[in-house]
């Protein structure tokens, strides 16, 4: 224990650079910006796919393993030949205004430029209320055992 006297011992917390909401919001934009290549990859007429990291067991050992994973798109052509975007937060659809979630974006062309005015809203702080009422909704994560 002689050593530990030798240390000057604090009382302080780490302060966080980033409030919840600037977490939150980063984490929006994110998924949004992934929307907008996923329909410009539709435009374009190609697929888009994104890499992921998963463990695997590989002879009784643990692996890192680099997937590639097609992405869930938040847009589909709707009865009338319309193509609509419904956004989501925590796998819940986001109340964007008046209690419409879904946005009728029309040609499939102007689909980047919706998700941009979506990106804008979110930055200024405009659906936080929404986006805070879907996070009260998320599942709990389960603790399982070991096996």
């Amino acid at each position: 224990m002689g050593g530990l006297n030798t240390l000057k011992l604090v009382d302080a917390t780490r302060k966080r650079e980033v409030s919840a909401e600037g977490r939150m919001r980063e984490k929006v934009i994110a998924s949004l910006k992934l929307q907008q290549d996923l329909a410009r990859a539709e435009l374009e007429g190609r697929q888009h796919s994104v890499t992921v990291r998963r463990y695997e067991e590989k002879d009784g050992q643990r692996v890192l393993v680099q997937r590639s994973k097609q992405p869930r798109k938040w847009f589909w052509k709707g009865t009338n030949g319309a193509y609509l975007f419904q956004m989501s937060y925590c796998n819940t659809p986001v109340v964007i205004a008046n209690g419409q979630k879904v946005v009728e974006v029309g040609a499939l062309d102007a689909l980047p430029a919706v998700i941009d005015t979506l990106v804008q809203a979110v930055n200024a702080g405009e659906l936080d209320a929404a986006l805070k009422a879907n996070q009260k909704n998320k599942p709990k994560k389960r603790v399982t055992a070991k096996r």
